[in-house]
Order: C-alpha cells, then structure tokens, then sequence
C-alpha cells in the first residue's frame, strides 16, 4: 500500500479492513500513517515523528500478525499524539491508526501472552539467559517512555506483552502521563524490581525488600541477583544497562521463543491466576 493511496471513508471502511486482512501475511510492515474515518482528510504525524531506535534485530524483516484495538472517546486524543511520536521496538506502537465516530482502532503487533500468563504458570521459570532477555527488553523500553518525558502509570505484568518470536512490547500506553526523566525514574525503578521477583519466584517480598527466597534456583552470587541488588539501590535506571545480567546474551531475543511457546502450552492446560 502506497503511502499516496491513504484516504478512507467511513463508507469503505469494510473494504479497508479485509485490505488490511490481506496483508497480514506480507513481509513489508504497513506504513504508520493515521487516517480519518468521519472525513475524507488524512491526518498527518508525520513530522512530529521521533527518529526510531532499533536493535539489530529490526534489520531483518520478518512476517508479523496484526490485531486492533479500540480507545475511547477520553482517550483518542492522546493515543492520537502518543502513536504519532513513539516508535521504538520494546514499546507497542501502531502500524496504522484511525478515528470513526468519536473512537480510536489502533493497527497494532499482536503478541499473544502477557507476563502475567508467565507468572501464573505456576511450574514454569525462566533460566537466567532468558531472565536476561526480558529485562533488557522491558528496561530498553522503559527508558525509552522516560527519556521521552513520559511515566507509565500501571506498568504491570499484564501491561507487559509477550510473542512467540520472542519480542516484549510495553503495552496500555493510554496509561501515560507527562513526567519529567528525572521524577519518572524513581517510579520505574521500583516498578522493574517488582516485575522481576514476580518473573524469578512469582512473587514479591511481603516486607518491600527486594529480592529472592529461593537461592537455590537463584543463587546470591548470580548475575540475576545482582541485578535485584542494583535496582534497590540505583538512582538511575539508564544505569542499569551496565549491570552484568543484561550486557551478556541480554539482546538475544530468540531465547525467549522456547518459553513463550511453552507459555502458550501451560495456559491452555494448566493456567492459573493469582487472586
């Protein structure tokens, strides 16, 4: 689809979902240009657009499902501005988005599992390379909303998306207020050291230490566990990039592909939440 070819209506607004059907199969990505339902005028963001950042692993294209979601009428406006700026490979951003009758459809990446179908897989752990992987990927992610001014508000294990090819995307970006780098970070900060004892042993400490009961799977000499050390005293997240839990194998995004299928496979059989 050329980027000329980009006015719809509402009145060929079927005909332009079963285009959009038909190319989900194909390995070129539709083109991030919003369009107007309610009236034959496109809407550019273009040039508000931020500069991607990608790891090497967006070098290679590679074939990709689609899924739609819907904001409402409180929200469109700001989804409106946010999917028009935020581009960036651990952040879930729309291929495509429109406006109909006072409501968003968002043409998004569709990863199947949440972390919170990780955690509730009550057998399943990660290995520490795979550990590595989700962290690094969550925390490129972070930084990227924080060094955008932005503060995720409910960035929780349901928040967080997961695919089978191994990709985690930071999701439910309605929940997104404008905050300075320097005030959002302290949030992340605490958020990320939750996220991770509930990867490592499904659950946080009671008394808001952070760290891990199990030291048999976890030992204290671990990398994983220094990570958990970091984060309870950084002041910085941008520091903690340096930690050695996700400066080796961290970006080795096909480690996770094992357990994301073994994810799906727990969930149909045996899943379980956490009430």
């Amino acid at each position: 689809m050329s980027k000329q070819d980009k006015h719809c209506t509402a009145v060929d607004f079927k005909s332009y979902q079963e285009r959009l059907a038909n190319n989900r199969s194909r390995e070129a990505p539709l083109s991030k240009q919003p369009h107007q339902l309610d009236a034959p005028t496109q809407l550019d963001s273009s040039s508000n657009s931020k500069k991607r950042k990608t790891s090497p692993r967006s070098e290679h294209t590679r074939k990709v499902v689609v899924a739609i979601r819907e904001y409402t009428k409180g929200d469109v406006a700001k989804m409106r501005r946010l999917y028009g700026i935020l581009d960036h490979d651990n952040v879930l951003t729309a291929r495509e988005f429109f406006v109909n009758e006072g409501r968003m459809y968002a043409l998004v990446n569709d990863l199947q599992h949440t972390l919170e179908q990780l955690v509730g897989c009550r057998s399943l752990y990660p290995t520490e390379a795979e550990l590595a992987s989700m962290v690094w990927q969550i925390l490129d992610g972070v930084c990227y909303l924080n060094e955008t001014g932005l503060e995720h508000q409910s960035l929780t294990r349901r928040n967080i998306l997961l695919g089978l090819d191994g990709v985690i995307k930071v999701a439910s970006l309605e929940m997104c207020v404008e905050r300075p780098p320097e005030q959002a970070q302290n949030v992340y900060i605490r958020t990320l050291a939750s996220i991770t004892m509930e990867i490592m042993q499904k659950y946080v400490k009671d008394d808001g230490m952070v760290g891990v009961d199990d030291v048999d799977r976890w030992p204290v000499d671990s990398d994983a566990v220094g990570f958990l050390s970091a984060l309870s005293t950084t002041k910085s997240i941008e520091s903690l990039k340096e930690q050695p839990l996700v400066r080796k194998e961290s970006r080795l995004v096909g480690e996770l592909m094992l357990l994301a299928r073994s994810v799906l496979v727990s969930a149909r059989m045996f899943y379980s939440y956490e009430r």
